[in-house]
């Protein structure tokens, strides 16, 4: 996986990828991947989630490349 700096906005609404993989240098251990987030009436955004997590159902064996949590 290829992972990109994101800049992070406190005042507006920023562009998530789902693909992206957000680490800290402080746990490298924890990987998140942020969604565009879930509004009423928005299935696209539930949609692009639901791949996302049947994808990675699929193709990840190694424990440290599964999905442990989904907020």
């Amino acid at each position: 996986m290829t992972k990109r700096v994101q800049q992070v906005s406190g005042q507006d609404v920023g562009e998530a990828n789902i693909e992206d993989e957000f680490t800290s240098p402080k746990n490298e251990f924890f990987v998140l991947h942020d969604s565009k987030g879930f509004e009423q009436g928005q299935t696209n955004t539930f949609d692009t989630a639901r791949k996302f997590i049947e994808k990675r159902r699929e193709e990840s064996l190694q424990l440290e490349e599964r999905l442990h949590a989904v907020w």
